[in-house]
């Protein structure tokens, strides 16, 4: 009977892990300290409820109640939260009803209840990459091929827990043990997965910084230069202003038309150059 508690709070630990990924999926991603503290707060308060009171119905409102507190976190109407929580408990009522028809579990005989339990988290867990896979589309093409191995395996684990339950052969101390080291590894699988991608991310954003600072210094160096050759061009300002006084004063006012036509010129052409930079 230890065992089956102590598989039931992993598996609630688990559950309550994936539904917080579910939400992220339709909400923006939220890292704050009270998401973490509402998720704990209701695993904990569904934990003690499933152990006190070990009802259907009661474990079926805590369950919502849980659900709902969590989609609360984030940021989003009131309609839409209770919609997605609607569909993530009906998913998990669904699920629930499949593996104990498929298992045989019933009031009187809880025989295969653990084993259930496993199964229905590890289709819940298979559900929620499917869901992430079709409304998120993010998942870069470099991961791609690693999200169909999550998928794998965890389709395998959940055929060898259907073994498991139809082997009568096996202890059933053996069968917990072997439950709680399949959901560990995918649960393992699954972070790492996360890990991967979240390092991924961040590479990217580093990068796309990288050619922000890339394109910021060229166009310092750009300024830099343009600021020399203004320089360049008022010190020759000054010699030719020089020179156009010293003909002006000579009355060479052909050789001044010249000197001007051709500063006319080199403006037209520096504003041109200019506009072409900024583009």
């Amino acid at each position: 009977m230890t065992y089956n508690y102590i598989i039931s709070v992993f598996v609630e630990l688990v559950r309550t892990i994936l539904i917080v990924q579910y939400f992220q999926v339709f909400f923006d991603k939220n890292n704050s300290l009270h998401k973490y503290l509402v998720s704990g707060f209701m695993f904990v308060a569904t934990v003690l409820v499933y152990i006190t009171f070990n009802n259907v119905i009661i474990n079926m409102i805590i369950t919502f109640v849980t659900i709902f507190a969590i989609a609360n976190v984030y940021s989003g109407s009131l309609k839409k939260k209770f919609l997605l929580s609607c569909m993530n408990f009906g998913i998990c009522c669904a699920i629930d009803i499949i593996c104990s028809f498929i298992l045989g579990v019933t009031v009187e005989n809880r025989n295969n209840e653990v084993i259930g339990m496993i199964m229905s988290l590890l289709i819940f867990y298979v559900v929620i990459l499917i869901i992430k896979k079709i409304y998120k589309g993010g998942i870069q093409d470099e991961f791609a091929g690693k999200w169909y191995f999550l998928l794998i395996i965890s389709a395998m684990s959940i055929a060898s827990e259907y073994i498991l339950s139809i082997d009568k052969g096996i202890a059933y101390i053996t069968v917990i043990e072997i439950s709680f080291i399949i959901l560990l590894i995918n649960v393992i699988l699954y972070f790492f997965y996360l890990s991967m991608i979240e390092q991924y991310s961040l590479q990217q954003e580093m990068e796309a910084l990288k050619k922000q600072m890339d394109v910021y210094e060229l166009r310092m160096q750009n300024n830099i230069q343009n600021e020399r050759n203004i320089r360049a061009i008022k010190h020759d300002m000054k010699h030719h202003i020089r020179e156009l006084t010293y003909l002006v004063t000579d009355n060479n006012y052909a050789e001044v038309k010249n000197i001007l036509i051709l500063w006319k010129m080199m403006c037209t052409i520096i504003h041109h150059i200019s506009i072409l930079e900024i583009r």
